[in-house]
């Protein structure tokens, strides 16, 4: 009896290896079967032909064109442009851009700090003009 009882484990343990080796080799083979697979890709939107999207310097143009900014930047008559009271030179340029807008600064640049007139968000696609400050 002692013997009849010792095969029976032995049959449970083989059924058993032989059912987690099924497992596991099919598991194996759906894993190489996902990493073979192509990759997501995402894409982003591109412009149709009827979206056209500004340029950085279109946008400094627009920013130019400003009362305010014109106003400014005829305050620079001194030698090459610069301030007769400070020495300082305008500066007009794209700070950071997105997918929809570019933030414009316009500042002073002096010989120790800039002087910031202002901060202007412009969206690339519609052309509009908001002020930060």
């Amino acid at each position: 009896m002692n013997n009849q009882s010792f095969s029976k484990i032995w049959i449970i343990v083989i059924i058993f290896v032989l059912i987690i080796d099924g497992i596991l080799a099919w598991r194996y083979r759906w894993m190489e079967k996902v990493s073979t697979m192509s990759p997501i890709v995402f894409l982003t939107p591109q412009p149709t032909p009827e979206e056209k999207f500004i340029s950085e310097e279109e946008a400094i143009n627009l920013i130019k064109k400003l009362p305010e900014v014109k106003e400014w930047l005829a305050l620079f008559t001194g030698p090459g442009g610069t301030s007769p009271i400070t020495g300082g030179k305008p500066v007009i340029q794209v700070d950071s851009k997105s997918a929809e807008e570019y933030t414009i600064h316009i500042y002073e640049n002096l010989s120790d700090h800039i002087a910031t007139f202002n901060w202007y968000d412009v969206n690339s696609k519609t052309g509009k003009i908001m002020p930060v400050f």
